[in-house]
């Protein structure tokens, strides 16, 4: 059965059970029962996993304005039980807000992945100066000059 070999997958930890949902299932299937009943037999079969109890979010905003910081994250995962690899999630969030100005799925955390990943949020928003170093950055990393050891004027900040 492919979804018992999910639960036994160590590389996919259960931290909780829906039992709404298995109540929802046996219900679909003609099998009528109160979600008490669904988890008082996962106690008794030795299964039941409590809700862990929610932390307090005591995030404080400390920007002043939409733009003046973004928030650039990857994660690694199995965003789904049915892959047979981790992903990687690159996303952009602006801090003030909370909107998230970016997300995608990348075969593999790279540099340019980074660079293709910071580019809407910076140049589809108000921050000018990060539109120049955007440019600048690309250019160099597009001429394959990261990690050599020259320096090309580009490098230095300067154009020409």
């Amino acid at each position: 059965m492919l979804e018992k070999d999910l639960i036994d997958d160590s590389t996919l930890p259960i931290t909780t059970y829906n039992y709404s949902a298995i109540r929802n299932r046996l219900a679909q299937r003609g099998i009528r029962v109160a979600l008490s009943t669904v988890i008082d037999r996962a106690r008794g079969l030795g299964c039941y996993q409590p809700h862990p109890r929610k932390k307090v979010h005591d995030r404080e905003v400390v920007t002043t304005a939409i733009g003046a910081l973004i928030q650039h994250d990857a994660s690694h995962h199995r965003w789904s039980p049915y892959a047979g690899e981790r992903w990687v999630l690159i996303t952009s969030l602006d801090d003030f807000s909370r909107k998230l100005l970016y997300a995608e799925l990348f075969e593999q955390e790279t540099t340019w992945a980074h660079i293709k990943a910071a580019k809407p949020p910076i140049t589809q928003t108000d921050l000018v100066a990060g539109k120049a170093e955007f440019s600048q950055v690309s250019a160099v990393v597009q001429a394959g000059k990261i990690g050599n050891t020259t320096t090309t004027n580009t490098q230095r900040g300067k154009t020409s």
